[in-house]
């Protein structure tokens, strides 16, 4: 028996696709939940702390964009809106990251990247590492090609400018201020993005 979680955004028919590969698994569907509502519950329950107020919880995944907006009371979760990008995501961020070092990559040999030797696993690993530092290198054909979180921030940035439009769209559609929220929880891996961090922070104005 399981509860199944699926974006906030899923029309009805990809509800119930959905669930039949579920039952095509040999899964037995107790409940279907939106994921901000899984998530906002396993907030409240790792907290150990009933949350009550206006919750933004912001989803950046593999793949796509989330900001829902939700009204929280213990284990009582009221999903008000939600607003996202359906193509927007990790994949997104390595593939600038691509970019940027085929670039530099081409003004520095004079010739092509091979796509082989710096593929989206190689952007990943660059990606997670100018999540703690200022720069990194990626290492390709005897040549090393520096990238600063700087550099990835520029090219992220239409990226980034992205989410804040849903987030403000999401909030001007409640007519709620930024104030207002109670809290942002973050979901996804993306989150950890340190320009995203900002991206939050600007907005609503605390950590």
């Amino acid at each position: 028996s399981v509860v199944v979680t699926v974006p906030a955004n899923f029309a009805n028919e990809a509800r119930e696709a959905t669930q039949a590969a579920a039952r095509m698994a040999g899964l037995k569907v107790d409940f279907i939940i939106n994921e901000p509502t899984a998530a906002a519950l396993a907030y409240a329950f790792q907290s150990g702390k009933d949350l009550t107020g206006t919750f933004v919880i912001y989803d950046l995944g593999g793949g796509t964009f989330d900001c829902t907006i939700a009204k929280i009371s213990g284990q009582d979760v009221e999903i008000l809106t939600s607003e996202g990008v359906s193509k927007l995501g990790g994949k997104d961020f390595d593939q600038k990251l691509i970019n940027i070092v085929s670039k530099k990559y081409k003004d520095q040999t004079g010739k092509d990247i091979d796509l082989v030797e710096f593929n989206s696993n190689h952007a990943e690993e660059l990606k997670k590492r100018l999540t703690t530092r200022d720069k990194a290198s990626a290492r390709i054909s005897g040549e090393v090609i520096p990238v600063t979180r700087d550099e990835f921030n520029a090219g992220i940035s239409n990226l980034t400018l992205q989410t804040e439009l849903a987030v403000e769209t999401a909030l001007s559609r409640l007519n709620i201020k930024p104030s207002e929220v109670t809290d942002v929880i973050l979901v996804g891996g993306s989150t950890r993005i340190p320009a995203i961090q900002d991206s939050i922070k600007k907005i609503f104005g605390k950590e």
